[in-house]
């Protein structure tokens, strides 16, 4: 009988084994941006249910496509729907109009957006369980480009 057990354990192993093998990479091909896609829907449902026009974040750049030197932190402060950003080190220092681009929790999920359909050789995205925003995007693009993005000390009663 323990014998029997075993078989079948080892059996439902190799086939799950080669199942996952033969399922989509979840982080390229159709079946991986499908999922990302669903995921990003999700991930903005959550922060839409939020409805929030005032917050703050600290958002880590490095990022190859941004002109050296760069902070490679910011403090992004949204009041009514607007941004502002700033170094996060100065805070009355304004950041680079280069910044402009990461600016709010929309900007963020638009850089999403095109790092599922840019062409990539790595791609890593969470979200916020949360609040739904993006917590972390990293991207490999095959062009060369890499940007690194994490979200920490959000902040939904300031500014």
């Amino acid at each position: 009988m323990n014998a029997m057990r075993t078989t079948l354990r080892t059996t439902a192993a190799a086939l799950l084994i080669l199942a996952a093998g033969a399922c989509d990479n979840p982080f390229g091909g159709a079946g991986g941006v499908a999922l990302q896609r669903n995921q990003l829907a999700i991930a903005k449902e959550i922060w839409a249910g939020h409805a929030l026009a005032d917050y703050s974040y600290r958002l880590d750049v490095s990022c190859t496509c941004l002109p050296t030197p760069f902070p490679d932190s910011l403090r992004v402060m949204v009041s009514g729907g607007e941004s502002t950003l700033s170094y996060y080190a100065e805070p009355d220092d304004a950041a680079p109009s280069v910044f402009d681009q990461f600016g709010s929790v929309e900007r963020l999920f638009t850089i999403v957006e095109e790092a599922i359909e840019a062409p990539v050789y790595d791609r890593l995205i969470s979200y916020s369980q949360e609040y739904g925003f993006p917590s972390r995007i990293r991207v490999h693009r095959t062009d060369g480009r890499r940007v690194d993005l994490m979200v920490s000390e959000f902040d939904e009663a300031a500014p």
